[in-house]
């Protein structure tokens, strides 16, 4: 339906920090109810709307936003060590309608992957050239922030009452789980569920490596986990 290298050549992306701004990656998708698909391109910062036809259309771009280097161990910074701040790559990894056709956005936050960096962004429905935006350098348009203090956001879902799941990669972020599984020993995965201002942990230290999770229509959850190994698909609820 369309070739996403050349789109995002066509398209590159104004908040690119590594030198690659038609850079691509469409990390995930989901249907709209009129059969377009609605993916997020995770490389280029952006969620793109693609007809049956393979017409592109972009509905919201990522900004980057400046964030604290403060967590960063010192084995892992660069000789010389990093400034306090630096500006990071807001990555779409998610996308979900939500209550009242809203597209939802979950991102996880580029390097310094530092931990509650995360955002969930919540776009109208039938919008299209969103800015994401928590950079005060960068103005945001038609997108705001529907939930922060999140971690490396991996997939989420909601359920049929309203309730929103996030399934995060690490507690200390990605750059943790990266190291774990270095070392054949990923830590656990986090999934929360976000209802009414509560945050709950949901059976925590069940899942390693975590995949993506979806909504069953009677209101199970389906979620896979430890994808860089044996792999295997739970069923939580009902």
């Amino acid at each position: 339906m369309l070739n996403f290298g050349a789109f995002a050549a066509a398209n590159p992306d104004p908040y690119d920090t590594e030198g690659e701004p038609a850079d691509s990656n469409p990390f995930d998708v989901i249907a709209a109810a009129n059969g377009d698909a609605i993916v997020a391109d995770a490389a280029a910062n952006s969620v793109v709307r693609v007809t049956p036809t393979g017409q592109a259309t972009i509905l919201a771009r990522l900004a980057t936003e400046v964030v604290s280097t403060d967590l960063v161990p010192a084995d892992q910074q660069p000789p010389g060590g990093l400034p306090p701040v630096i500006p990071a790559e807001a990555v779409p990894t998610t996308v979900r309608f939500g209550p009242g056709g809203a597209l939802y956005i979950g991102e996880l936050k580029g390097y310094p992957f530092r931990p509650g960096s995360s955002r969930v962004w919540r776009i109208p429905a039938g919008v299209t050239g969103a800015v994401c935006s928590a950079n005060p350098a960068i103005p945001g348009h038609n997108c705001r922030t529907a939930f922060s203090g999140l971690t490396s956001i991996a997939s989420m879902a909601f359920d049929r009452l309203g309730a929103l799941f996030v399934f995060e990669y690490a507690a200390d972020g990605v750059g943790a789980f990266e190291e774990g599984l270095n070392t054949g020993n990923p830590p656990p995965a986090v999934l929360l569920r976000l209802w009414f201002g509560t945050r709950t942990e949901v059976d925590p230290g069940a899942f390693r490596a975590p995949g993506t999770i979806q909504a069953g229509r009677l209101g199970e959850l389906f979620l896979t986990d430890e994808v860089f190994g044996a792999g295997r698909l739970v069923r939580l609820g009902r």
